[in-house]
């Protein structure tokens, strides 16, 4: 009901954490926001760059 109305893009970013999570979202959005995501598993790494490198990594969606 929102896509009519806006003149931007549309994102979503609440609980989304997992390729699963961003597939649902891209269905109905044109971008998923995954920011707490990467705040806890950079937090919780001994290399905060390659946690972030290997979480996008596992959300990226082929897109179709």
């Amino acid at each position: 009901q929102l896509r009519p109305h806006a003149t931007a893009p549309i994102a979503c970013g609440f609980g989304i954490s997992t390729a699963s999570d961003v597939d649902a979202v891209t269905q109905h959005a044109d971008a998923a926001i995954v920011g707490t995501a990467f705040v806890k598993a950079m937090t919780a790494a001994p290399d905060p760059a390659q946690a972030a490198h290997d979480l996008y990594t596992s959300l990226r969606v082929k897109s179709g």
